[in-house]
């Protein structure tokens, strides 16, 4: 089943040093970037945490937000006053500037980053922190994968409405070119043989048949129309592998904009031009859905 790249989680828990709040958000990415917010204290465990991500998350971008509210036993408690006194300030300035009531709380300004810290913390007790630390954020990624994994199950239903649009574009593709070659034919005959007849001279039936056959040849996009087919099969067999399957998803749009815009520019028929048209559009919508898979 394939997974979007978008996703959030939120986990939270509290035991012997402190609570632990995690937030995860993931969006659209070419690659995986991950991006944390950490306490100063826990700035140690960045690297950890980007590795527990990167064995949840294989593609998009990743913001990971972590707050820890710290325990007696860690020394908590202690207040940065100077911070919530430029926190408060700024605040209500801006209060001002917007003509809202200023109603800041103690409590308010206590979850402001590095208003209630620890201070610096050893080695030790960091380590102690991160079990606590790496459950909630398990937790967290768990639950935002989740959600990529209902938003992928969406897509796959759109992709395969918009394949079968494609398919039945085609099909429409398909029956106006048995017509094409007959109706250049009676063009030809009818334009032609006025000319000739004012010469007194006659179109051989020859002539006639060799240059609907050169029209028939520089017009001709069976070959597309067959790998633009093999390629709506390629995708369909891509929405049922697991994994990161996105790039190669994006790779086999490419290649159907490719055909369809070399249908495009061998048509000599305003019908046939409209249609294939049409192709384009619903691989565009391809293309657009194809950015959000993993």
């Amino acid at each position: 089943m394939i997974r979007s790249m978008t996703g959030f989680g939120r986990a939270r828990k509290e035991g012997q040093f402190g609570a632990v709040d995690v937030e995860v958000r993931c969006t659209n990415g070419r690659f995986l970037k991950i991006f944390s917010k950490l306490p100063s204290e826990l700035t140690a465990l960045e690297h950890r945490i980007h590795k527990l991500c990167q064995k949840h998350i294989r593609r998009g971008t990743v913001d990971i937000y972590i707050r820890f509210t710290p325990s007696a036993d860690m020394g908590g408690g202690a207040i940065n006053k100077d911070l919530a006194t430029s926190y408060k300030t700024e605040l209500e300035e801006l209060a001002k500037e917007l003509g809202l009531p200023s109603s800041i709380s103690i409590d308010t300004l206590a979850t402001l980053n590095g208003v209630v810290g620890v201070g610096d913390l050893t080695e030790s007790q960091v380590e102690d922190i991160w079990p606590i630390v790496k459950e909630v954020m398990d937790e967290a990624l768990s639950r935002a994968c989740e959600m990529r994994l209902r938003e992928g199950d969406a897509l796959d239903k759109v992709f395969l409405d918009l394949l079968d649009q494609a398919e039945k574009s085609l099909e429409h593709v398909d029956a106006r070119i048995k017509d094409v070659a007959g109706e250049y034919r009676a063009r030809l005959l009818e334009r032609v043989s006025s000319v000739l007849e004012e010469l007194g001279t006659t179109l051989e039936d020859n002539d006639v048949v060799r240059e609907v056959a050169l029209f028939v040849e520089r017009s001709d996009i069976s070959e597309e129309t067959s790998r633009f087919r093999s390629h709506i099969d390629q995708f369909r067999e891509g929405l049922k592998k697991d994994g990161e399957v996105g790039k190669r998803l994006e790779f086999l749009t490419q290649e159907l904009h490719r055909e369809a815009n070399t249908m495009g520019s061998k048509c000599n028929d305003a019908e046939l031009t409209s249609l294939i048209v049409e192709t384009k559009a619903i691989v565009e919508k391809l293309r657009e859905q194809v950015m959000n898979v993993e």
